[in-house]
């Protein structure tokens, strides 16, 4: 889920990216269910196939603009399959854009206080005093690694390589 929703933010300069998560239960079978629909780049009939590959892109124009191994939609399928799924791609149903979508069988399990206990309560958090510098290439990355370490009270600086 993650990589479809970083790839569909990492395609789309303008517009919109919607990410939709679903659960169902269907005659004592539960069915959890993930979309992501983006009105970015696109990718073309012929190459929605092939993404799926590992180190391939939809083209090399993609591969010069964005970067990226092509590593990730390979990685995704393989997870989505290992767990009795299939991954899917699609064009945008409303014009411009991609849809990725999944669907995979889960198991209902009963769950006691013990076993599961609540979120601990943000009071518990621990906080770290000190300054962190991010060495990061990918904007979504290094945004991700910026609020999360802020949120455990860092000084963040973060930079797009080490140079």
């Amino acid at each position: 889920m993650v990589n479809l929703l970083g790839n569909a933010l990492k395609f789309t300069h303008r517009g919109s990216v919607r990410a939709r998560l679903g659960f169902r239960m269907d005659g004592g079978h539960a069915r959890l269910s993930f979309s992501v629909v983006d009105t970015g780049v696109g990718i073309d009939e012929g190459a929605r196939d092939r993404i799926f590959e590992p180190f391939v892109q939809a083209d090399e124009e993609t591969t010069r603009q964005f970067g990226g191994t092509g590593l990730g939609l390979s990685i995704s399928r393989q997870l989505v399959e290992l767990m009795g799924g299939e991954l899917r791609c699609a064009a945008n149903p409303e014009g411009r854009g991609s849809s990725f979508a999944f669907e995979i069988d889960v198991k209902q399990v009963e769950c006691t206080a013990q076993a599961c206990p609540g979120p601990k309560p943000v009071t518990e958090t621990r906080r770290f005093a000190g300054r962190v510098l991010i060495a990061e290439d990918n904007a979504i990355n290094r945004k991700v690694a910026e609020r999360l370490l802020q949120h455990f009270g860092c000084e963040v600086h973060s930079v797009e390589n080490g140079r």
